[in-house]
C-alpha cells in the first residue's frame, strides 16, 4: 500500500501569529501559561512585568475565547489613570473581556519608575 505524505506548502505556515495560535490551542504549552499571556510590555522594566503578569494571572477568563488585546495605560504617582483599548491594534473584540481585563488592570499598583505612558499586548486563548 502506498504511503503519502504531505507537501512542504501543506505543512508550512505562512502567517507565524496563526501558526502561534496553532500551537498554543493544541499543545501542553496553553495548559501551562493558562488563558492570558502577557507577551509584550512597553515602559516597564523586568520586574515591573513579573508584578503585572502576577496581579492578572489569577484573572478567570471565560471559555471560547482567543486573540490579542492592545492597551495603553496612563500612569500617575504609580496608579492605573486610564486604561484605553486599542481596538486596532487588537484582534479580538468581546467587550465583556475587555472590561474584565481594563478592571482588573485599574486595581494593579505599578512599581515605580519614571514613565507616564505603557503598552500592553496580552494573548487570550482560554
Amino acid at each position: 500500500m502506498p504511503v503519502s505524505f504531505m507537501s512542504a506548502p501543506d505543512v508550512c505556515f505562512a502567517d507565524w501569529s496563526k501558526t502561534r495560535d496553532w500551537l498554543l490551542k493544541y499543545s501542553s504549552f496553553s495548559a501551562m501559561t493558562g488563558p492570558l499571556e502577557v507577551i509584550d510590555v512597553t515602559g516597564l522594566d523586568a520586574k515591573g512585568v513579573d508584578s503585572l503578569k502576577n496581579h492578572l494571572k489569577n484573572l478567570e477568563i471565560p471559555d471560547g475565547f482567543m486573540g490579542e488585546l492592545v492597551f495603553e495605560l496612563q500612569v500617575k504617582k504609580e496608579r492605573i489613570r486610564r486604561v484605553v483599548w486599542d481596538e486596532q491594534a487588537s484582534t479580538l473584540n468581546k467587550k465583556t473581556i475587555i472590561k474584565m481585563i481594563q478592571t482588573a488592570l485599574k486595581d494593579w499598583q505599578v512599581p515605580p519608575g519614571d514613565c507616564d505612558l505603557l503598552t500592553l499586548k496580552i494573548h487570550i486563548n482560554s
